[in-house]
């Protein structure tokens, strides 16, 4: 069996990286997480669907909050007492998951560059104390930022997937 020469082998490793790179990114997606003590939920990097990523946390947990965009994209997170929706939004890439009616909880800019380029070249962290509430009450999160998506390249909002917490 013959040997490929270092340099081939060396040439053929960064391409498959390069490429694996570039997979990272898609267009209309971004990445929305939020973390408890208990762990994390939502997509760290892309994807979409209709089904909200479960997630627990104690009543006195500080959640963190992560949009992954591009760097200086203006975003927004809601909140509301469930998701178990899939409704589309006139101009805006994916659906609503969030229901009955998404209260805005915050919103801000990328703000915080991303070195490694993981996903998006940026990323906004938000802390979010959890108030005082009995255990099995849920609050349903959801992202929507502009990242560009395929009916507006360069203007495009987009919705995240859902995350729903339930107080323990």
């Amino acid at each position: 069996m013959r040997r490929l020469p270092s340099w081939l082998t060396l040439s053929a490793s960064v391409l498959l990286a390069a490429g694996s790179l570039t997979a990272q990114v898609r267009f209309g997606d971004f990445g929305f997480t939020v973390r408890s003590a208990d762990g994390e939920a939502g997509d760290t990097c892309w994807g979409f669907d209709c089904t909200p990523r479960p997630l627990t946390a104690p009543s006195s947990d500080t959640l963190r909050l992560v949009v992954r965009a591009p760097l200086g994209a203006p975003y927004l997170v809601a909140i509301a007492p469930a998701a178990a929706a899939c409704m589309p939004v006139p101009g805006i890439w994916h659906e609503l998951v969030l229901q009955p009616f998404p209260i805005p909880l915050v919103g801000g800019t990328v703000d915080l560059p991303n070195p490694g380029r993981f996903c998006y070249d940026g990323f906004g962290t938000l802390r979010i104390p959890l108030p005082p509430a009995a255990p099995g009450t849920r609050i349903a999160f959801q992202a929507v930022a502009v990242i560009g998506t395929p009916i507006q390249p360069q203007t495009g909002w987009a919705l995240s997937s859902a995350v729903l917490l339930t107080i323990r």
